[in-house]
């Protein structure tokens, strides 16, 4: 196998964890609007974020939409969440986290819990 070949094997890897993390990222701020206490905004910035370096055609798609267009926007234009957002989003994250603990599996109230963490650590440390 040679060295170009395996430049294109990561490459086609690199995109496709890219996607993933898209998708993954799409549908838990998807949720997040019904389900109280799951961040909306941090999951559809990383959402944009990684269909950016992965998959052009959807950030595009995701930018040209009337619901992710305005968050994308604003957070590309000033790299911003308003401070009363984010003190609304971890009150209700840790609630959420608080609820699932005391009604789900240990193994699923962790890995909610792992998303949550995540959505909280982009809305305080990587946001404005």
């Amino acid at each position: 196998m040679g060295i170009n070949s395996e430049v294109k094997a990561q490459k086609i890897f690199r995109n496709i964890g890219y996607r993933g993390l898209a998708l993954v990222s799409l549908l838990l701020g998807a949720i997040g609007v019904v389900l109280p206490g799951l961040p909306t905004v941090p999951f559809i910035l990383l959402a944009g974020w990684s269909a950016q370096r992965g998959w052009p055609s959807l950030a595009i798609k995701l930018r040209q939409n009337s619901w992710t267009g305005p968050i994308l926007l604003r957070w590309q234009e000033h790299r911003e969440i308003p401070r009363q957002v984010k003190l609304f989003a971890t009150m209700l994250m840790l609630i959420s986290v608080i609820v699932f603990w005391m009604t789900f599996s240990p193994l699923v109230a962790a890995i909610f819990s792992c998303f949550v963490f995540l959505g909280f650590y982009l809305l305080w440390f990587v946001s404005n």
